[in-house]
């Protein structure tokens, strides 16, 4: 039997542009009870947008406004509305299965690389306990309690 290429673990997070972060978030929160288990933008030194991570056992939902009128997300939103932007797929190997994807005929946004600076999110101690990536740095993780 042939190997896959491809060895998907599941999928780690979908990332939505939207007009309004914040309200697709609560709206989540509170029609369909989901979590807030992560947030970034002003408050935690990012200007330009406001993320909110939202989770419910295994589905995890990223919401992303733009704070700016001209940037990326914003752009996106008045072409499209609302919508997906990222589908982040759960990997053990980023780079190999960038190789084998590409290989194959998929055309990458980019290659994968290790971020070594990039904007903390305030998360719940839960998220912390057993984070699904150790190595994962895509979003650089900050604890909200004391470390004291």
């Amino acid at each position: 039997m042939e190997q896959d290429f491809l060895p998907l673990k599941g999928t780690d997070y979908i990332e939505f542009y939207v007009g309004n972060a914040k309200q697709a978030s609560l709206f989540y929160q509170h029609c369909f009870g989901f979590e807030l288990i992560a947030y970034a933008g002003p408050e935690t030194g990012i200007r330009n947008q406001a993320s909110y991570v939202i989770q419910q056992n295994k589905i995890r939902f990223v919401f992303t406004s733009s704070l700016v009128p001209d940037s990326p997300i914003s752009d996106h939103v008045k072409k499209h509305g609302d919508g997906v932007k990222v589908l982040a797929l759960w990997v053990d190997d980023a780079t190999q299965s960038f190789k084998e994807t590409t290989l194959r005929g998929a055309v990458g946004a980019g290659e994968p690389k290790v971020l070594l600076r990039c904007p903390p999110l305030c998360l719940s101690a839960e998220m912390l306990k057993e984070p699904r990536h150790p190595g994962r740095l895509n979003w650089c993780l900050r604890t909200t309690q004391s470390s004291t």
